[in-house]
């Protein structure tokens, strides 16, 4: 027979439907920061203001539910991991963090994507919110494109920072640097790619060639690729090309060890691997 936790398990699973999407510079999973913070960029959550002809169903939010939002210097995001293939969320007990230098650890003292619930969570900064739109602007978000928002939260000090006299520890391995999880040691252009930056800057949210190379920069200083993919590296495979796609751009990056070169930088296309 049904039992009462049957009944709640039940409602838990049909509970969750977004309450909007996320605008972000960052068009596929390649080259999204695996965590905020990572990059200076500014994206935009939406609120679901009817049939946005999308195949996952949205919850409409009426424009007044992020009235005083705007009082808040950081939110809360909790989202859906919508690319994910369905087959592999929760396959799998135990991951390697992309910082973990291969170390493997249990799904939940880490936070990969491939999940049991594929849900994430991701601490913005809040640039400003348009209450006209329905939409909440914010900084170093770590989404891709049309993320689906399941909830948010403002961010509380009293209650999301532990008390300052509580020790907070982390597990060993995000404090070791080794090959895997160190930054990139240097980054360099080909003439070709900054004069392609030059002529491009102005069809991205960057307001400068100067401050477009910089992101690229950054984005590259904290090394995208996975670890499946260096690894895959490291056993001889010999394509060492990676492609970011964000800001309408797509980038052609060179990594070789800790060095990596920007090949090409072009108007944003489809490709089969990166």
């Amino acid at each position: 027979p049904e039992t009462d936790v049957d009944r709640k398990f039940k409602l838990s699973q049909t509970i969750a439907s977004p309450i909007g999407h996320v605008i972000s510079p960052f068009l596929t999973k390649s080259g999204t920061p695996h965590q905020p913070g990572q990059m200076d960029t500014t994206s935009t959550i939406k609120l679901s203001q009817g049939s946005t002809g999308k195949a996952i169903k949205q919850r409409w939010m009426p424009k007044d539910a992020l009235e005083g939002l705007e009082e808040y210097s950081h939110c809360w995001i909790v989202f859906h991991f919508h690319l994910n293939d369905p087959e592999s969320n929760g396959k799998k007990s135990k991951v390697s963090p992309p910082r973990g230098g291969g170390t493997k650890v249990g799904i939940f003292a880490s936070r990969a994507p491939y999940r049991p619930s594929p849900i994430g969570l991701s601490l913005v900064e809040i640039a400003s919110v348009n209450h006209d739109k329905g939409e909440l602007i914010v900084k170093n978000c770590d989404l891709v494109h049309e993320t689906p928002v399941l909830d948010i939260k403002p961010y509380i000090p009293d209650y999301d920072k532990p008390d300052d006299d509580k020790e907070v520890k982390v597990a060993t391995w995000l404090e070791e640097k080794n090959s895997k999880n160190s930054e990139i040691k240097g980054i360099s252009f080909t003439s070709r790619a900054d004069l392609k930056i030059q002529e491009l800057f102005s069809v991205t949210e960057y307001d400068s060639a100067e401050t477009l190379k910089s992101a690229i920069t950054k984005m590259l200083m904290n090394d995208p690729r996975s670890i499946y993919r260096k690894t895959q590296l490291e056993k001889g495979e010999k394509n060492k090309l990676f492609f970011l796609n964000f800001s309408n751009l797509t980038v052609t990056v060179w990594f070789d060890g800790d060095y990596a070169e920007v090949l090409k930088v072009e108007p944003y296309y489809e490709h089969k691997k990166g």
